[in-house]
């Protein structure tokens, strides 16, 4: 029985395998299982993608309607979206559950339609609770392995050149950086049989000549210590 009134605007999702099933019934079928779904639910599908020739072992990165369908539910807060059967999403149960929870994380429910099942509702399903905890494990012990191969990288790098993290030392960002360096150099360069200008006096002599430190400021003698010494 089709529900009357003020119908609750859906999306729909469509996938068939092969090439050569772009042209056969496989998207008809699919589209006649939504609408009669849809139609006694009260629900009209506003929008719908088909990705066709796309195998179900493929992930979101491989589908390029299933990306643009996930954007436009994020961009216009729709809450449900319609497929024929759960092989229609994925074929592979980590993909389908990886998919599955970027569903969830809009807030979007993905129905069956030819069975009514909501596939986002995780409750009372052993399975789709056992995937989820697997994929945890394993975003987990990649997160660590890459956290583990960053730090080698910076331990080789701090070995070969003697720095790797950190802001760059003065006179590494700019030209204008290396030339301030050099004047203050050859400021503080002791000259033969001459006492040699203090930090205090090189500071003095930049700021006579209208250069400022990396923040915009004046010289001091700490900073051009700072410079000098690093």
């Amino acid at each position: 029985m089709k529900k009357r009134g003020k119908k609750t605007p859906v999306v729909e999702y469509l996938r068939v395998s092969g090439l050569g099933q772009v042209e056969g019934d496989g998207k008809t079928r699919q589209k006649e299982s939504n609408k009669v779904y849809a139609e006694t639910h009260g629900f009209k599908i506003e929008q719908s993608w088909f990705d066709g020739g796309v195998s179900g072992c493929n992930d979101i990165d491989g589908r390029e309607a299933l990306t643009e369908l996930l954007d436009y539910i994020e961009a216009k807060n729709i809450k449900i979206c319609l497929v024929e059967g759960a092989d229609r999403l994925a074929r592979d149960l980590c993909i389908s559950e990886t998919i599955l929870s970027r569903f969830r994380a809009a807030d979007c429910q993905v129905i069956e339609s030819r069975s009514g099942q909501d596939l986002t509702n995780a409750d009372d399903n052993p399975v789709t609770e056992l995937v989820q905890k697997i994929l945890s494990v394993v975003a987990m012990f990649d997160k660590k392995t890459t956290v583990q191969k960053l730090a080698a990288a910076r331990k080789r790098k701090r070995e070969a050149t003697g720095k790797c993290e950190g802001r760059k030392s003065y006179g590494e960002e700019s030209a204008e950086e290396r030339e301030i360096l050099a004047m203050a150099r050859t400021l503080r360069r002791k000259p033969k049989n001459k006492k040699q200008k203090s930090y205090a006096a090189v500071a003095t002599a930049l700021n006579a000549e209208g250069h400022t430190n990396r923040r915009g400021g004046d010289w001091t003698s700490q900073s051009v210590r700072n410079i000098l010494v690093n």
